[in-house]
């Protein structure tokens, strides 16, 4: 009998050592791919991300054994705005939050089930972008120049009430009034009303600034991503753009920029391999 509980206790020590082992695995595990994950993003951005600002969750669901598979089973990432306005011009990105299901990682890709990406774009900053692009968009247009130089976007003021936003043009002496929507993944705006000094004008400038802010939305849905939310918020624009079986070394930047580009593919990986974990 002595024998019998000697053994059930050898087996429980056992089974506990085993288990803080996992337990202790898991915790290490999700401490290093997080940190690999945050010195990664401050590496890219040099001086405008610290490490500490990125946010980093891998979900409730064990990791230890989906990675031994290629699997993670979900990545949250949360990255501050960078963005800096010298004058009329910025630079930097807004905050953005990336959400990666079933991440599957298999030699040089890594491939997410679902892909996720929600940013909120500040009123200035899409004064900026429509300007810069406006800009490009009427020259070569007849009358392009002389309205080059008497139209510039002066102001956005978003009203999430009316779901439009307001564009001043010219010190306020114009307005335009977009509504966004989304279909099948496109953007499309509808100019609600454009006026000047209680006039209709003509219909070159409501369609520059559509054409502006659907150029700098445009590339977003290249490959294998999609707008799925355009919605107007308190202070600024509200971006969702989705995905399945997204290969993120091949993912465009979902956050257009001020000069109508958009970032390629992520270089680095946002989940260590096993080969760049055990080089770490």
């Amino acid at each position: 009998m002595r024998r019998m509980k000697t053994a059930w206790k050898v087996v429980i020590g056992v089974l506990a050592a085993i288990l803080i082992i996992v337990l202790l695995s898991e915790l290490g595990l999700r401490a290093f791919i997080s940190n690999q994950i945050r010195s990664g993003i401050a590496e890219e951005s040099p001086g405008a991300i610290a490490a500490e600002d990125t946010e980093v969750s891998l979900g409730s669901r064990p990791i230890l054994f989906g990675l031994v598979r290629g699997v993670v089973p979900h990545v949250s990432i949360a990255t501050p705005s960078t963005l800096t306005a010298t004058g009329d011009t910025y630079a930097g990105q807004p905050a953005a939050t990336i959400s990666l299901d079933n991440l599957r990682i298999t030699g040089d890709s890594q491939v997410a089930d679902r892909f996720s990406v929600t940013t909120e774009l500040p009123d200035d900053y899409v004064r900026a972008l429509l300007q810069e692009q406006l800009a490009s968009n009427l020259e070569g247009t007849i009358g392009g120049s002389f309205l080059q130089e008497l139209i510039t976007v002066s102001a956005v003021r978003s009203n999430p009430s009316e779901g439009t936003f307001t564009i001043d043009v010219s010190g306020s002496a114009a307005s335009v009034d977009l509504r966004p929507t989304v279909v099948d993944g496109a953007l499309q705006i509808e100019a609600a009303s454009t006026s000047l000094f209680g006039f209709e004008l003509p219909d070159i400038v409501a369609e520059g600034l559509t054409n502006a802010l659907q150029d700098n939305t445009g590339e977003i849905n290249a490959g294998a991503i999609r707008i799925s939310e355009f919605t107007v918020v308190d202070g600024g624009l509200r971006v969702v753009a989705e995905g399945e079986d997204v290969d993120l070394y091949n993912l465009p930047h979902a956050v257009p920029t001020q000069d109508g580009q958009h970032e390629p593919g992520m270089e680095t990986s946002v989940v260590p391999t096993p080969t760049s974990a055990r080089a770490a």
